[in-house]
């Protein structure tokens, strides 16, 4: 696993990339080899912006969250992250399970 946290417009926090971390780590049990997280940090006229790209084999996933609070981009991100990952899941697992069921 790997993560890298960029912060835009203002000043990186331990607190912010320990959050972030526990996060990410999270997503372990979706993956069984390695991935990558980019995860972009910022702040503009007040409102927050976290941007999100995991990138694991033959998977990319992207997401995007605005908010009044770092924090709140932060769990809305990582709802959305876990959501596509478990979409895409189901979509593998039903198509498999669909030619094995039509070979029967």
């Amino acid at each position: 696993m790997e993560i890298k946290i960029h912060f835009n417009h203002m000043e990186p926090s331990d607190a912010v990339e320990a959050v972030i971390k526990d996060k990410v780590a999270r997503l372990k049990k979706y993956f069984e080899g390695r991935f990558s997280v980019a995860w972009n940090c910022s702040v503009e006229k007040g409102v927050h912006t976290s941007n999100v790209t995991v990138h694991g084999k033959n998977l990319d996933i992207n997401a995007h969250a605005d908010s009044d609070s770092l924090y709140k981009t932060i769990d809305i991100v990582m709802d959305k992250i876990e959501k596509q990952i478990a979409k895409r899941k189901d979509v593998l697992t039903n198509k498999h399970h669909e030619k094995f069921v039509a070979t029967l």
